[in-house]
């Protein structure tokens, strides 16, 4: 196993056109293969990242967390990023980072975070596998305080392709097979994807303009799959323990501007969750929080 060690984070925009340049079709530039032999390489750290108690804030605004001085449960996913769009950019990663989209993710927190904590995060790569609609792999994040693990996240993201893979039945991620129902209809407005853009760095054309994500395959552009886990979860802020996990799985792309329904229920010491569409119960989200 080998990795890199890096000063501070990397720049975003250097990766972006990074990323850019990696969606081109090039001769002799084929990553259909299976690539899982080389997965094991690309591996990234850095020591020591402090949040920025400015960008906390918007991120709270922008997500619906309230105010005070722990730092919110999805943030050190944000702090990640430029981490994850390195090893995506890399050229031993499957498939191009352009496009991807973000599938599940699952949060383990050890213990609440404050701001002023000085983080070192490891994000590694794992677990390329075929899917119905091409092919995911597993962004792995540890995130730890004077060497003790305090945040653990897994981000599955996919790349759509035409594939003949059989894939077995079964949810492997543990949420529930439907959504709760609930009275709360949030309207998601246009600039939404733009709004957690700025403060998230995840610009992602997917998440912008209907022009910028009509390339991409959507007639129209959507919600951060982050934002819509870190919305629940900030509606639920008062109901969670400090050492939990929390397990969500993207089922349906929310268009913007657009309106979903939010719905949770408390079932054994477990919280289920879920958004669908305002208008009918198809789930955009289905989420489970447990007790660690």
């Amino acid at each position: 196993m080998s990795g890199r060690t890096l000063s501070s984070s990397p720049n975003l925009i250097g990766l972006y056109a990074k990323a850019a340049l990696g969606s081109i079709p090039l001769p002799g530039r084929d990553r259909s293969s299976d690539a899982s032999t080389d997965l094991y390489d690309l591996q990234l750290r850095v020591d020591e990242t402090v949040p920025d108690k400015g960008r906390v804030a918007r991120y709270r605004k922008v997500c619906g967390f309230p105010a005070g001085e722990v730092l919110p449960e999805t943030f050190p996913q944000v702090l990640a990023f430029p981490l994850h769009l390195a090893l995506m950019t890399d050229a031993r990663f499957p498939f191009p980072a352009v496009g991807a989209v973000h599938i599940a993710n699952t949060i383990r927190q050890h213990r609440p975070i404050l701001i002023g904590e000085k983080l070192a995060l490891d994000v590694s790569v794992n677990d390329l596998r075929p899917h119905s609609r091409g092919r995911q792999v597993t962004l792995m994040t540890t995130c730890t305080i004077d060497n003790i693990v305090v945040w653990q996240g897994e981000t599955v993201v996919l790349h759509r392709e035409r594939t003949s893979a059989t894939i077995p039945s079964g949810n492997p991620l543990a949420v529930p097979d439907q959504a709760p129902t609930g009275p709360l209809v949030w309207k998601l407005p246009s600039n939404l994807g733009r709004q957690y853009a700025a403060v998230s760095g995840d610009r992602n054309p997917i998440h912008l303009y209907d022009v910028t994500a009509l390339p991409m395959g959507f007639k129209h552009h959507i919600a951060h799959g982050m934002w819509s886990k870190a919305r629940c979860l900030a509606e639920l802020s008062n109901r969670v323990p400090e050492a939990f996990s929390i397990a969500v799985a993207f089922k349906k792309p929310i268009n913007l501007p657009g309106k979903v329904r939010f719905g949770a229920r408390t079932d054994a010491g477990r919280i289920d969750f879920g958004l669908t569409s305002a208008s009918n119960p198809s789930p955009h989200v289905l989420g489970r929080i447990s007790p660690l």
